[in-house]
């Protein structure tokens, strides 16, 4: 809690602020302008985790709308998860997607920056176009760090019209981060893949 008094600056609620004013404004059209874009971010990432397996309890940092759930299709119901975003309207909307899942799926408005959630209870992390809006990033990933297992995994993206490689793999090392950053030339993202350590 300490890091987190610090970082309550007037600065810093203002960004915050504004990223929730902006995602609410455009959640009524957030499918149609990025669901094709994402859902090519999702494949790959998919992909990049190879033979293991989305399973237990899994955080989907910065959810918004719900169309990584709305694309993945688990096999099984061995999992939960727990969508995090800091808009209540895109919450609403995510909410409205939920019926005939396979899986328990629980929303909860809030900060990356402080999580309402005990240490080590997450196996995964997914945190999908979400670093450029946080104002400060290496904190939110120390706090999902927090929140994950020992042996969990992160997949985090980041916008290359934001980030260089060196810059976004600069951010990940300060969080602990040990993996590996692809550039895949068909998305506008960064795809991470590794640990938080």
């Amino acid at each position: 809690m300490g890091k987190y008094k610090k970082f309550c600056t007037p600065s810093t609620y203002k960004t915050i602020k504004g990223v929730k004013n902006f995602y609410s404004k455009i959640a009524s059209s957030y499918d149609a302008l990025h669901r094709d874009e994402q859902e090519k971010k999702y494949g790959l990432a998919l992909a990049m985790l190879g033979d293991k397996k989305l399973e237990g309890n899994i955080l989907d940092a910065g959810c918004g709308t719900g169309l990584f759930e709305e694309f993945f299709k688990p096999s099984g119901s061995n999992l939960t998860l727990f969508g995090v975003d800091v808009s209540d309207v895109v919450l609403r909307k995510f909410k409205d997607k939920l019926k005939n899942r396979s899986f328990n799926v629980f929303l909860v408005c809030g900060d990356l920056h402080n999580l309402p959630f005990r240490d080590g209870i997450f196996d995964y992390c997914l945190m999908f176009t979400v670093l450029q809006n946080l104002p400060k990033p290496v904190l939110a990933l120390e706090e999902v760090k927090r929140t994950l297992k020992n042996c969990a995994y992160i997949i985090v993206t980041g916008l290359k019209e934001k980030y260089t490689t060196m810059k976004l793999q600069k951010i990940l090392l300060k969080a602990g981060f040990k993996g590996k950053v692809v550039n895949n030339l068909t998305v506008n993202e960064y795809i991470a893949i590794g640990k938080l350590e």
